[in-house]
């Protein structure tokens, strides 16, 4: 048998969700998870690139990771459009 891939692991959400994931990078210090790790899981699966790996290798996703930055301005949402039809008025 041979060794299990290292940068395959399993992904923990702090709401208790856990997809696959890998650790990507020069220095495997990055998450890929949830959906994209999914689509990419099931391609190796499908094309018959997977080997066995420790599916008890669990990581806690970085609290970093869950959001991008918040906005540097206070943005107000735009919900009233403008009707062509009264343009042309």
């Amino acid at each position: 048998m041979t060794e299990p891939p290292e940068h395959r692991i399993s992904v923990r959400h702090p709401n208790g969700w856990v997809s696959p994931g890998f650790l990507i990078g020069p220095e495997r210090d990055v998450i890929l998870w949830g959906f994209t790790a999914g689509i990419i899981a099931r391609l190796f699966d499908y094309v018959g690139w997977s080997s066995e790996w420790d599916e008890t290798r669990i990581r806690d996703l970085p609290s970093y990771m869950l959001q991008g930055e918040p906005p540097r301005i206070d943005v107000q949402p735009n919900t009233r459009f403008r009707d062509p039809r009264e343009e042309r008025r």
